[in-house]
């Protein structure tokens, strides 16, 4: 290696500093050798770069702590503020487009990927449940396909829908432009139905038909097909 080569040690790579030779017997130039090269720290410049903090993440910094001192403050219900992420962090925004009657997709769990109605939403949650959520009522297992030279029976055997009720946090429903208006359901499906296994039964029961004779109908023939993805 060069005289005028000076070998730096880095977290992740090697790298040379340039510096000129000496002229006339004195030492290179100050200018150009690095500052933490100048004391002979070559070992601790990785940590002092980290120590050091540029204004811009300071700044950065600065605005974490002061968002973070917002929601603690908004949790005591001291102050007010008309900022959505500070009241969703919160637990006081309301999610006016998460209404009854709202055709959303559920995005984890067990019915990843199935349709679903809302039928009674909660921004605000429950000692039960101290998050925004939503009862909702979708398709388990979707009807098959039938056709003309299918017979009575085999067309009603087809058509059977089975029917899910579930309470959902907010996050992980996928809200949609669509609606579904089903009179059938209101009063049947409510926090009281999770309560006892006959209730939840009685509601499927309810929803069963409902979606049913929605189905049969005409009407809404794309909430009764699988999403495919």
């Amino acid at each position: 290696m060069p005289s005028w080569a000076v070998r730096a040690s880095t977290v992740n790579e090697e790298k040379f500093v340039r510096c000129p030779p000496a002229i006339s017997g004195t030492k290179p130039v100050g200018e150009i050798i690095p500052d933490w090269l100048s004391d002979g720290s070559i070992g601790n410049a990785t940590n002092e770069r980290r120590a050091h903090k540029s204004p811009e993440q300071a700044l950065i910094l600065k605005r974490k702590k002061e968002r973070r001192r917002r929601r603690l403050s908004l949790l005591d219900r001291n102050t007010s503020t008309t900022n959505p992420i500070d009241l969703v962090a919160a637990g006081t925004f309301t999610m006016k487009f998460m209404k009854v009657g709202r055709v959303a997709i559920i995005t984890r769990g067990r019915y990843a990927g199935k349709k679903v109605v809302i039928v009674q939403p909660n921004d605000t949650g429950s000692k039960a449940h101290p998050f925004a959520y939503a009862v909702v009522a979708g398709i388990e297992r979707y009807p098959l396909k039938v056709t003309r030279r299918m017979g009575k029976k085999t067309v009603e055997k087809r058509s059977r829908i089975k029917p899910f009720i579930k309470v959902v946090n907010y996050n992980h429903l996928m809200p949609t432009r669509y609606t579904l208006e089903l009179e059938g359901l209101k009063g049947s499906v409510t926090n009281d139905t999770f309560k006892e296994v006959s209730q939840r039964e009685d509601a499927k029961k309810t929803v069963k038909k409902a979606l049913e004779d929605r189905y049969t109908s005409g009407k809404n023939r794309w909430f009764f097909t699988p999403l495919r993805f």
